[in-house]
C-alpha cells in the first residue's frame, strides 16, 4: 500500500503540480490524488470510446478500426514497465520506491500516448458535440501555461536554495564542518556515508541496518556486524556520525539505540547531529 500510495502521489503530481507553490491547496494531499485519476479516467474513457465507434484518421482521412503502431508501442511498454516494477519490488528489492524518478519512463511514454490520442480527438468529426474541439483546445492550451508558470517557479526555486545535498542545510552543517576537519586516516561511521563523501571528500561506512531494506527481513547478523563497528572504533580510534537529518533510512538503528548498545562518548553536537568515539 506504502508504494501504490507513492505511485498515485507521484501521478497527481505529474497532472496537478502538486509539488509547485502556485499550485492551490485543494490540489495536494489526498484531494488531488482523487482529482487526478478522475482526469485519468475520463480520459482513457473518452479515447476508448472514441476509437471504437470511429477509429483513428490515417494520412488520407480514411478511418482505421486498428490503433496505430506508436501508441500501441507505448501502451504495450506502460503495462510491460508496471509489471516489471510489481517483480522487482515483490520478489527482488521492496525498496524500489515508485516515486517521480523511477516512474519517469513512464511519464514521458505517456505524454507522447496523449499528444497522439490528442491529435485524433482534435480531427476526428463529432457531429453529436461540434463545439467538443474548441474546448479541447482551451483546455489544452490552459494546462500548458499552467505547467510552464509551476516549472518556472520550481527552477527558480532549486536554483536559488539548491536540493537535496546541495542545499544550505547541508552545505553550513554544523557537523560536516567537524567531519571536514578530521584525520582522513581514522575510519569514520555514520547513516550519511554517500552525504560525508559528497560534501566532504571522506570515505565513509554505512553503521549496520537491523532490517534488510530489500527483503523487508531483519538482519540476523545485526549484532555481529554491530561488534565488528564497536572493534573497528576502538582500536583504530575511529568515529560516529550520526545525522539527525537523514529520518528516510528507516532501518538502521537510532541514535538512541546506538548509545544504549555500544559505550559512545559525546565528542561534538550539533544542531543537525552529534560525533561519538568508543569510551575505553
Amino acid at each position: 500500500m506504502d508504494h501504490l500510495k507513492g505511485g498515485v502521489s507521484s501521478l497527481a503530481g505529474w497532472l496537478l503540480h502538486e509539488v509547485a507553490p502556485v499550485a492551490p491547496r485543494i490540489m495536494r494531499g489526498v484531494t488531488g490524488v482523487v482529482i487526478a485519476l478522475m482526469l485519468l479516467i475520463a480520459f482513457l474513457v473518452m479515447s476508448l470510446k472514441l476509437m471504437r465507434n470511429k477509429g483513428y484518421l490515417d494520412q488520407n482521412n480514411s478511418t482505421k478500426n486498428n490503433i496505430p503502431e506508436l501508441p500501441r508501442l507505448l501502451i504495450i511498454f506502460i503495462v510491460v514497465y508496471g509489471i516489471l516494477l510489481f517483480v522487482s519490488i515483490s520478489f527482488l528489492d521492496a525498496q524500489t520506491p515508485l516515486s517521480n524518478r523511477i516512474l519517469s519512463p513512464v511519464y514521458v511514454a505517456f505524454v507522447i500516448l496523449v499528444l497522439c490520442m490528442s491529435n485524433h480527438l482534435l480531427w476526428v468529426h463529432i457531429e453529436e458535440k461540434p463545439r467538443f474541439r474548441h474546448m479541447f483546445i482551451v483546455l489544452c492550451v490552459a494546462f500548458s501555461v499552467f505547467s510552464l508558470v509551476c516549472t518556472g517557479i520550481w527552477a527558480a526555486h532549486k536554483y536559488s536554495r539548491g536540493s537535496g545535498y546541495a542545499s544550505p542545510r547541508w552545505y553550513n552543517s554544523e557537523i560536516m564542518k567537524q567531519v571536514r576537519a578530521l584525520d582522513s586516516s581514522i575510519p569514520v561511521f555514520t547513516n550519511a556515508p554517500d552525504a560525508i563523501y559528497i560534501l566532504a571528500g571522506t570515505p565513509a561506512y554505512m553503521i549496520p541496518a537491523k532490517v534488510n531494506a530489500g527483503a523487508r527481513a531483519i538482519n540476523g547478523e545485526y549484532l555481529s556486524e554491530l561488534a565488528s563497528m564497536r572493534e573497528q572504533l576502538k582500536n583504530k580510534g575511529g568515529v560516529l556520525v550520526y545525522f539527525n537529518t537523514i529520518t528516510w533510512r528507516w532501518y538502521l538503528p537510532s541514535n538512541d539505540e546506538l548509545k544504549e548498545e555500544l559505550p559512545l562518548r559525546l565528542v561534538t553536537r550539533g544542531a543537525d547531529g552529534s560525533i561519538y568515539q568508543i569510551e575505553d
